[in-house]
């Protein structure tokens, strides 16, 4: 997955283009473990010894680089708690992969990322002291 997001310019299109990945990874899931035991092994490591108990922690893990450099860059606020964010983008990438609506097409990349610019950007360059 980081070999999909990180060539990516943008938090928001970084998301966006998770969960459209998300919402196939498992058309093909022993295509995706391969995948990932090979590119990833470090990664396949802790997701497949942690199972979904650990699946929460584990995606904010992998999120917290991706809001480290938009910090950085000054995409999202410069006081943003970096944890806490990454747990709440991860949570949100498995709502949006997963649980369906009537409004927002998961598997549209620009729906997506029209959504995470509207609602989930503008949370990230909040102040967290005006919370």
């Amino acid at each position: 997955m980081h070999a999909l997001l990180e060539p990516l310019a943008g938090l928001d299109r970084r998301i966006a283009k998770a969960v459209v990945n998300a919402r196939t990874a498992y058309d093909d899931p022993g295509a995706v473990l391969l995948r990932l035991r090979m590119s990833e092994p470090d990664e396949f490591a802790a997701c497949a010894g942690a199972g979904v108990q650990g699946l929460v922690p584990d995606l904010a893990a992998f999120w917290r680089r991706y809001l480290v450099a938009a910090r950085d860059s000054g995409e999202i606020h410069p006081r943003t708690d970096i944890d806490e964010a990454s747990e709440w983008v991860a949570r949100i990438v498995i709502s949006l992969a997963t649980v369906p609506g009537e409004i927002l097409d998961p598997d549209d990349q620009d729906q997506v990322r029209t959504h995470v610019r509207r609602y989930v950007m503008p949370a990230l360059r909040a102040d967290p002291d005006d919370a």
